[in-house]
């Protein structure tokens, strides 16, 4: 199994030619544990992470949903290879599954002093179920931040 782990992410690299990474991707699929793809760095680094984004990205909210802190950390830094991928998936998903692990990660972020964080995880209001599931602070961190990334205004 771990042979068929390191060939899957040698095929899963960006230098690979597109149809090797379609077969790279169509094999990680068949991969259950979903933990090997959050960010590895042991099998090609991040230049797997574009790919590990997609395969996780197809993924159904309850199969996810174990892994949220790990994706919402994914998006702490938006230069990081599938962050946006991550963060589109995140836009789509339940509310009720999202809740905690982001009011988590909203609580780690101020405790950081990690505005681009905020900022990033601000888009997630792009659902518009989401707010009346966060707590009120949270909800009026997460407006500030909004469409502000890096004290820019994402919009104009």
């Amino acid at each position: 199994m771990k042979r068929k782990i390191v060939k899957t992410f040698e095929m899963l690299d960006w230098n690979c030619d597109q149809d090797t990474q379609a077969k790279g991707i169509a094999l990680a699929r068949q991969i259950n544990d979903l933990s090997v793809f959050l960010q590895p760095m042991e099998h090609g680094g991040k230049a797997v992470w574009d790919n590990c984004a997609k395969i996780l990205a197809e993924k159904p909210d309850e199969d996810l949903e174990p892994l949220l802190e790990s994706l919402l950390e994914w998006v702490r830094d938006i230069n990081w290879p599938g962050a946006f991928i991550i963060l589109n998936r995140l836009k789509n998903f339940s509310p009720e599954l999202l809740r905690e692990s982001l009011q988590l990660s909203i609580q780690r972020a101020i405790k950081n002093k990690d505005n681009a964080w905020l900022d990033y995880l601000s888009e997630l209001l792009d659902n518009p179920r989401l707010p009346k599931h966060l707590s009120e602070n949270c909800l009026t961190i997460l407006q500030e931040h909004y469409h502000n990334w890096g004290g820019q205004p994402t919009g104009q």
